[in-house]
């Protein structure tokens, strides 16, 4: 399955853009949402990093951490471990933040996926445009360790 028709699955299946009725419309959004009784309500603006946050969207397919709160911990963890957030400065901050409180809440969890992060690769690096046209199965064969 090509990453973009992923995406927009995974993006609607976790209602990550309350509203949206297309990836393309959710790539051009300006806040994240988040649904309280069943109403769309801002969360906080997508100021300087709207393409990292579709990036970081992204390895959740890959690496198949969840979006629950330990996943995020996970992901945060395994993406400063990949390579860093590369050019993406906010999502240094964010990452690393989170990354510390993985290690404070989770450890065991947040060493496997440091572990499991410096034998990979993130997209980081990579044009959201390029990530979005390759298969799933290709990316992740470029991100991924070999079992």
């Amino acid at each position: 399955m090509q990453t973009a028709a992923a995406l927009w699955n995974h993006v609607r299946e976790h209602d990550l853009c309350p509203g949206a009725q297309s990836l393309d419309e959710w790539r051009q959004v300006s806040w994240i949402k988040v649904r309280i009784k069943g109403k769309a309500v801002p969360l906080f603006p997508v100021v300087g990093y709207r393409e990292a946050l579709h990036l970081h969207d992204v390895h959740h397919l890959v690496t198949g951490y969840s979006t629950r709160f330990s996943g995020e911990l996970d992901l945060a963890v395994w993406e400063v471990f990949s390579g860093g957030c590369q050019r993406h400065l906010f999502m240094w901050i964010d990452r690393l933040f989170v990354t510390l409180f993985g290690f404070v809440f989770q450890p065991r969890r947040s060493w496997r996926a440091a572990t499991r992060g410096l034998r990979s690769r993130n997209a980081y690096g990579m044009r959201i445009d390029n990530v979005l046209a390759l298969d799933v199965d290709e990316l992740s064969r470029r991100l991924l360790p070999r079992p």
